[in-house]
Protein backbone atom coordinates (compact mmCIF):
# COMPACT_ATOMS: atom_id res chain seq x y z
CA UNK A 1 0.00 0.00 0.00
CA UNK A 2 2.82 2.39 0.81
CA UNK A 3 4.36 2.30 -2.71
CA UNK A 4 0.87 2.88 -4.16
CA UNK A 5 0.34 5.89 -1.87
CA UNK A 6 3.73 7.35 -2.85
CA UNK A 7 2.92 6.80 -6.55
CA UNK A 8 -0.45 8.56 -6.14
CA UNK A 9 1.20 11.52 -4.45
CA UNK A 10 3.81 11.72 -7.20
CA UNK A 11 1.13 11.68 -9.93
CA UNK A 12 -0.85 14.39 -8.11
CA UNK A 13 2.25 16.55 -7.75
CA UNK A 14 3.06 16.09 -11.45
CA UNK A 15 -0.48 17.12 -12.42
CA UNK A 16 -0.29 20.19 -10.17
CA UNK A 17 3.10 21.13 -11.60
CA UNK A 18 1.71 20.86 -15.13
CA UNK A 19 -1.21 23.16 -14.19
CA UNK A 20 1.14 25.72 -12.69
CA UNK A 21 3.43 25.52 -15.73
CA UNK A 22 0.46 26.03 -18.06
CA UNK A 23 -0.76 28.96 -15.94
CA UNK A 24 2.71 30.55 -16.03
CA UNK A 25 2.90 30.20 -19.80
CA UNK A 26 -0.53 31.84 -20.16
CA UNK A 27 0.35 34.81 -17.90
CA UNK A 28 1.89 37.90 -19.47
CA UNK A 29 3.32 41.08 -17.97
CA UNK A 30 2.28 44.43 -19.46
CA UNK A 31 3.48 47.97 -18.80
CA UNK A 32 0.90 50.69 -19.40
CA UNK A 33 0.41 54.43 -19.52
CA UNK A 34 -2.76 56.40 -19.97
CA UNK A 35 -4.61 59.68 -19.57
CA UNK A 36 -7.39 60.13 -17.01
CA UNK A 37 -10.36 62.47 -16.87
CA UNK A 38 -11.65 62.66 -13.30
CA UNK A 39 -14.36 64.55 -11.46
CA UNK A 40 -15.91 64.34 -8.02
CA UNK A 41 -19.63 63.67 -7.81
CA UNK A 42 -21.51 65.04 -4.77
CA UNK A 43 -18.57 67.18 -3.69
CA UNK A 44 -19.56 70.44 -1.99
CA UNK A 45 -16.59 72.42 -3.36
CA UNK A 46 -14.98 70.89 -6.48
CA UNK A 47 -17.26 69.97 -9.39
CA UNK A 48 -15.27 70.23 -12.63
CA UNK A 49 -13.28 67.57 -14.49
CA UNK A 50 -9.49 67.43 -14.22
CA UNK A 51 -7.05 65.65 -16.54
CA UNK A 52 -4.48 63.33 -14.97
CA UNK A 53 -2.13 60.42 -15.60
CA UNK A 54 -2.08 56.67 -15.05
CA UNK A 55 1.00 54.46 -15.33
CA UNK A 56 1.87 51.02 -14.05
CA UNK A 57 1.81 47.31 -14.83
CA UNK A 58 -0.67 44.46 -14.97
CA UNK A 59 -0.59 40.69 -15.29
CA UNK A 60 -2.87 39.19 -17.91
CA UNK A 61 -3.78 35.54 -17.32
CA UNK A 62 -5.60 33.45 -19.91
CA UNK A 63 -7.74 30.85 -18.14
CA UNK A 64 -9.35 29.48 -21.29
CA UNK A 65 -10.31 30.69 -24.76
CA UNK A 66 -13.03 32.99 -23.41
CA UNK A 67 -11.91 34.34 -20.03
CA UNK A 68 -8.89 36.42 -19.01
CA UNK A 69 -8.04 38.27 -15.80
CA UNK A 70 -6.09 41.47 -15.31
CA UNK A 71 -4.43 42.16 -11.94
CA UNK A 72 -2.33 45.30 -11.76
CA UNK A 73 -0.56 47.98 -9.77
CA UNK A 74 -0.76 51.60 -10.92
CA UNK A 75 -0.06 55.18 -10.00
CA UNK A 76 -3.16 57.30 -10.79
CA UNK A 77 -3.59 61.04 -10.45
CA UNK A 78 -7.21 61.96 -9.85
CA UNK A 79 -8.87 65.08 -8.50
CA UNK A 80 -11.19 67.85 -9.61
CA UNK A 81 -11.39 71.59 -10.17
CA UNK A 82 -13.64 74.57 -9.51
CA UNK A 83 -13.93 78.15 -10.69
CA UNK A 84 -13.32 80.75 -7.99
CA UNK A 85 -15.06 84.09 -8.68
CA UNK A 86 -14.69 87.38 -6.83
CA UNK A 87 -17.28 90.14 -7.32
CA UNK A 88 -17.51 93.77 -6.25
CA UNK A 89 -20.25 95.40 -4.20
CA UNK A 90 -22.69 95.52 -7.13
CA UNK A 91 -22.12 91.91 -8.15
CA UNK A 92 -19.75 92.50 -11.07
CA UNK A 93 -17.01 89.91 -11.57
CA UNK A 94 -13.61 91.43 -10.87
CA UNK A 95 -11.45 88.30 -10.66
CA UNK A 96 -11.78 84.59 -11.44
CA UNK A 97 -9.40 81.66 -11.60
CA UNK A 98 -9.44 77.86 -11.57
CA UNK A 99 -8.51 76.02 -8.39
CA UNK A 100 -7.47 72.35 -8.64
CA UNK A 101 -7.30 69.58 -6.08
CA UNK A 102 -4.77 66.86 -7.00
CA UNK A 103 -5.23 63.38 -5.52
CA UNK A 104 -2.36 60.90 -6.01
CA UNK A 105 -3.21 57.21 -5.56
CA UNK A 106 -1.50 53.84 -5.66
CA UNK A 107 -4.20 51.63 -7.10
CA UNK A 108 -4.78 47.87 -7.39
CA UNK A 109 -7.33 46.90 -10.07
CA UNK A 110 -8.71 43.36 -10.58
CA UNK A 111 -10.76 42.78 -13.76
CA UNK A 112 -12.42 39.67 -15.24
CA UNK A 113 -12.55 39.85 -19.05
CA UNK A 114 -14.57 38.07 -21.72
CA UNK A 115 -12.53 37.48 -24.87
CA UNK A 116 -13.78 37.77 -28.45
CA UNK A 117 -11.24 36.64 -31.04
CA UNK A 118 -11.20 38.25 -34.48
CA UNK A 119 -9.38 36.80 -37.45
CA UNK A 120 -5.63 37.04 -37.15
CA UNK A 121 -3.81 38.35 -34.05
CA UNK A 122 -6.55 40.80 -32.99
CA UNK A 123 -8.98 40.25 -30.11
CA UNK A 124 -11.12 42.39 -27.83
CA UNK A 125 -11.55 41.97 -24.08
CA UNK A 126 -14.70 43.25 -22.35
CA UNK A 127 -14.30 43.34 -18.59
CA UNK A 128 -15.75 44.25 -15.21
CA UNK A 129 -14.07 44.32 -11.83
CA UNK A 130 -13.07 46.42 -8.86
CA UNK A 131 -10.19 48.51 -7.56
CA UNK A 132 -8.73 49.56 -4.25
CA UNK A 133 -6.64 52.70 -3.96
CA UNK A 134 -4.42 54.31 -1.32
CA UNK A 135 -4.07 58.10 -1.29
CA UNK A 136 -0.46 59.06 -0.57
CA UNK A 137 -0.61 62.75 -1.49
CA UNK A 138 -3.27 65.47 -1.86
CA UNK A 139 -2.87 69.18 -2.38
CA UNK A 140 -4.77 72.17 -3.73
CA UNK A 141 -3.26 74.63 -6.21
CA UNK A 142 -3.51 77.57 -5.99
CA UNK A 143 -4.47 77.46 -2.34
CA UNK A 144 -6.54 80.22 -0.75
CA UNK A 145 -4.25 82.51 1.23
CA UNK A 146 -6.84 82.83 4.03
CA UNK A 147 -7.05 79.12 4.80
CA UNK A 148 -5.33 78.08 8.00
CA UNK A 149 -4.04 74.54 8.48
CA UNK A 150 -7.17 73.63 10.46
CA UNK A 151 -9.42 74.85 7.62
CA UNK A 152 -7.72 72.85 4.86
CA UNK A 153 -9.73 70.00 3.40
CA UNK A 154 -8.99 66.56 4.82
CA UNK A 155 -8.96 63.58 2.45
CA UNK A 156 -9.44 59.92 3.25
CA UNK A 157 -6.57 57.57 2.47
CA UNK A 158 -8.72 54.71 1.17
CA UNK A 159 -10.67 54.66 -2.09
CA UNK A 160 -12.60 51.71 -3.57
CA UNK A 161 -14.87 51.29 -6.57
CA UNK A 162 -15.97 49.39 -9.65
CA UNK A 163 -14.44 49.13 -13.13
CA UNK A 164 -15.89 48.64 -16.63
CA UNK A 165 -13.29 48.18 -19.36
CA UNK A 166 -12.69 47.39 -23.01
CA UNK A 167 -9.30 46.40 -24.44
CA UNK A 168 -8.32 45.90 -28.08
CA UNK A 169 -5.25 43.65 -28.37
CA UNK A 170 -2.97 43.35 -31.38
CA UNK A 171 0.14 41.20 -31.02
CA UNK A 172 2.09 42.75 -28.12
CA UNK A 173 0.07 45.97 -27.98
CA UNK A 174 -3.19 46.73 -26.20
CA UNK A 175 -5.35 49.86 -26.39
CA UNK A 176 -7.60 50.08 -23.34
CA UNK A 177 -10.41 52.27 -22.09
CA UNK A 178 -11.98 52.19 -18.61
CA UNK A 179 -14.65 53.81 -16.52
CA UNK A 180 -14.02 53.71 -12.77
CA UNK A 181 -16.62 54.80 -10.24
CA UNK A 182 -15.84 55.17 -6.54
CA UNK A 183 -18.06 54.02 -3.69
CA UNK A 184 -16.25 55.76 -0.80
CA UNK A 185 -16.28 59.49 -0.07
CA UNK A 186 -12.84 60.99 -0.60
CA UNK A 187 -13.42 63.49 2.22
CA UNK A 188 -15.47 63.39 5.41
CA UNK A 189 -16.13 67.12 5.43
CA UNK A 190 -16.70 67.88 1.72
CA UNK A 191 -17.85 64.48 0.39
CA UNK A 192 -17.19 63.43 -3.18
CA UNK A 193 -16.85 60.17 -5.13
CA UNK A 194 -14.13 59.64 -7.73
CA UNK A 195 -15.46 59.18 -11.26
CA UNK A 196 -12.69 58.45 -13.74
CA UNK A 197 -12.40 57.81 -17.47
CA UNK A 198 -9.10 56.30 -18.61
CA UNK A 199 -7.68 55.71 -22.08
CA UNK A 200 -4.21 54.27 -22.49
CA UNK A 201 -1.75 51.99 -24.22
CA UNK A 202 -0.12 48.82 -22.85
CA UNK A 203 2.84 46.78 -24.12
CA UNK A 204 3.57 43.14 -23.34
CA UNK A 205 7.03 42.52 -21.93
CA UNK A 206 6.68 38.79 -21.33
Amino acid sequence: MKPLFILSCFIAMQAQAQKLDSLFKNTHLFVKMGVTQNNLSNNSIFNQALTGLEMGTHLQTKWNAKFYTHVGLSYVRKGSAREVIYTNAVGEKVLSYTENVYLHYVQLPVVLNYNHQFSGPTNILLGAGAYGGYLFSAFTNPQHYYLSHEQEHKYNNLDMGGILSATICYKKWALYGQYQTGILNISNNTGGLNNTWVIGLAYRLK
